[in-house]
């Protein structure tokens, strides 16, 4: 048989340097890769870690404006409401005032009619013929108003006859 032959042993010493110095290349990027990776891992915690409160602090803000908006709709239902009453309120004194007006605007017509008969059937030199009383239709008494008399002051004419007097044109 033939004897096996061996490596001398400064071959195993240079395989062995070959090795240590082959692989010492390899080491320092596989370190630089270690260390980009560990160092991104930091990163991703610290932005998980901001996350976190930056959504608790958004949850608070929510639910703080929630409690605003219901705030602020059950006061502007109140406010509506109350505006509603108000409404109804100035309609119907606008109702009474208008009611007044008519009134007054038939008052006045019926004075100027009532004026008007008395000067068209007369002269303008004759005084009106007194009605006797109790001629009048149902036997009540009529006199005819003072000429210059205003009529029954009410609440109305006397407020805007105060308006009038202190209004400056």
């Amino acid at each position: 048989m033939r004897a096996r032959r061996t490596l001398p042993a400064w071959a195993f010493a240079v395989l062995a340097l070959a090795l240590v110095a082959g692989s010492g290349c390899y080491s320092k990027r596989f370190r630089t890769i270690e260390e980009s990776i560990a160092s991104l891992s930091r990163q991703a915690d610290s932005l998980a870690a901001a996350h976190e409160r930056t959504r608790s602090e958004l949850d608070a803000t929510r639910a703080e404006l929630a409690q605003t908006v219901r705030s602020l709709r059950a006061g502007s239902e109140t406010s509506v409401q109350e505006m509603g009453v108000r409404i109804e309120q100035l309609e119907s004194r606008l109702e009474e005032q208008s009611q007044l007006l008519d009134e007054l605007r038939q008052r006045a017509r019926t004075r100027s009619l009532g004026l008007d008969s008395t000067a068209v059937g007369g002269s303008t030199t004759a005084s009106p013929t007194p009605v006797p009383s109790g001629s009048a239709a149902g036997g009540a008494t009529m006199t005819p108003p003072a000429s210059g008399t205003a009529p029954p002051a009410t609440a109305w004419s006397n407020s805007w006859a105060a308006r009038a007097a202190t209004a400056t044109p």
